[in-house]
């Protein structure tokens, strides 16, 4: 459970800032891939899931 509250505050951590400097929220692809395992339930961020792919982490389709 801690590491999904970690996972959420990243996430919610990247819309204040982005709201703070005035800039229009796009998720890249970090942002897509900590949404991804909050959804799916894929603890550690994924890192040990068969989502995660160790030559590219953060490629990911939602």
């Amino acid at each position: 459970m801690m590491v999904n509250v970690v996972l959420m505050e990243n996430i919610i951590d990247v819309f204040e800032i982005k709201k703070a400097s005035g800039e229009e929220f796009n998720f890249d692809e970090e942002e897509s891939y900590n949404v991804k395992c909050l959804v799916e339930g894929l603890s550690w961020f994924g890192f040990y899931s068969d989502v995660f792919d160790v030559e590219a982490p953060f490629e990911v389709e939602i």
